[in-house]
């Protein structure tokens, strides 16, 4: 061999290298993109969020930077109901539109429903116009199922906080958002984390306590306003703690919502709701209606039709002794699978009935479509119309489109007489509230309506 054809080989030994070299970086490089980029939306990973929040915070100094934890409502949920397809394409669409809202600045994708923004802004109006941007793009999807997004915002303050720590505080203030249509975010605080800390005790001995039976059903009576009659009553949960005592259901029932185990406590009170009326329907009391709450969350819930003909059925409860309170927030989701089981209850001789009228904001516009016999008036639409002469306009409005639609109405939260005497006069004629009685356990109900009425 002489020497020209061995530097030839030299050379294209060398050549064969460089390629390989280049080919395996190419390989390299779009492995660690793979690796760092989500397939289904094409944002970061949260190590490289990190990587890129951290750098953000760094080239950013004495500018004001928050973190937005975002969370989409029910995905389980579509997930479960519609399918995978259904959910990726949900997925995607939620991606674009926080990507088409954010500029240059920043995001991934935690979890299935969870993603995470880094915003630099100058006043906090631009945290809540960059929510209502995002929340305006969600409410245009066209799919089965309408997204609702909650916020954790963490801003950061001139301290060494790692994107770790940004993230569990914008993740505690997501913690403590709860089910409200009109208020979706909250600011990470001091008070917060104590919060948190107590919400996530009782999230943890929920399910034993459903188990262990913790919890007592509360009655409180509904009343003729005109002649002082009860009519009825609505069933009401508390949680009796073995360490702590009473527990209010403001302090629970949304971590239920929120854990999914809110059609468990929900089924828990139907059932001893129907074996207290069956108790007292034996011993000959003249029993009235009694109404239960139907969580939104049991709506989409296949088997809730036969759970409730099931416990009405082994407690022989008559179908127009109990009475189905859906909430008003209920009828803006899944309105097809709404209607169609108010469809269903009341052709089987249930009462069905919209909880708190005037809590949302399209009140009016749900009336004409769901079919319901009885409307129930919030206690906060109750308390904020009657002080101005123009919002007992508003009130005297909507109980007679109420009542031009042949439903009935009842006004909850009543608190004194000058309240009961406006409705009256506007044509309400039954209310609940403390002004005629507090909720009380099923024994002082038993003697302050069938013993002592007797």
């Amino acid at each position: 061999m002489d020497g020209q054809t061995l530097a030839l080989l030299v050379i294209a030994d060398i050549l064969l290298i460089c390629v390989l070299i280049f080919i395996s970086r190419g390989a390299y490089n779009k492995l660690r993109t793979s690796i760092e980029v989500d397939e289904l939306t094409s944002f970061p990973n949260l190590t490289k969020f990190d990587e890129l929040l951290k750098k953000e915070l760094e080239e950013k100094k004495g500018h004001k930077y928050a973190v937005l934890m975002m969370k989409i409502k029910g995905m389980r949920i579509v997930n479960e109901i519609f399918g995978e397809d259904e959910s990726n394409r949900l997925i995607k669409y939620v991606a674009e539109s926080i990507k088409s809202s954010i500029g240059n600045n920043i995001a991934s994708r935690m979890q299935n429903n969870q993603f995470i923004i880094g915003y630099c802004f100058s006043e906090e109006k631009e945290i809540l116009d960059l929510i209502h941007n995002i929340t305006s793009k969600l409410e245009q999807y066209s799919g089965n199922f309408r997204p609702f997004a909650l916020y954790g915002i963490c801003v950061t303050e001139e301290k060494n906080e790692t994107p770790s720590d940004i993230r569990s505080h914008a993740n505690m203030a997501l913690e403590c958002v709860h089910d409200n249509m009109l208020m979706n975010y909250k600011f990470y605080s001091a008070e917060i984390k104590s919060t948190v800390i107590r919400e996530k005790k009782l999230e943890n001995e929920m399910l034993y306590a459903l188990e262990d039976e913790q919890f007592v059903v509360y009655f409180q009576p509904k009343y003729d306003i005109e002649t002082g009659v009860t009519i009825g009553a609505e069933a009401l949960v508390r949680w009796l703690h073995p360490v702590e005592g009473l527990i209010p259901p403001n302090e629970f029932v949304l971590l239920f919502e929120k854990d999914g185990l809110i059609i468990k406590l929900d089924e828990y009170v139907w059932k001893h709701t129907c074996m207290k009326m069956r108790e007292w329907l034996d011993k000959g009391y003249d029993v009235k209606p009694i109404s239960v709450n139907v969580s939104r969350v049991n709506i989409l819930d296949e088997g809730l039709k036969q759970k409730i003909i099931d416990i009405t059925t082994e407690y022989r409860i008559p179908h127009d002794l109990l009475e189905l309170e859906i909430t008003e927030s209920a009828f803006l989701e899944n309105a097809d699978e709404l209607y169609a089981a108010m469809d269903y209850f009341r052709r089987q001789g249930f009462t069905v009935s919209m909880d708190d009228f005037g809590s949302g904001y399209s009140s009016l516009n749900m009336l004409k479509d769901g079919n319901v016999d009885n409307v129930k008036i919030d206690r906060a639409f109750l308390n904020e119309t009657v002080t101005t002469e123009n919002g007992k306009a508003v009130i005297k409005s909507a109980v007679s489109i109420v009542k031009e639609l042949n439903m009935d109405v009842i006004a909850e939260g009543v608190e004194n007489e000058e309240q009961a005497k406006f409705l009256l006069g506007i044509g309400c004629k039954k209310a609940q509230g403390f002004f005629y009685s507090r909720p009380v356990d099923s024994e002082e109900f038993e003697r302050k309506i069938f013993l002592n009425g007797r």
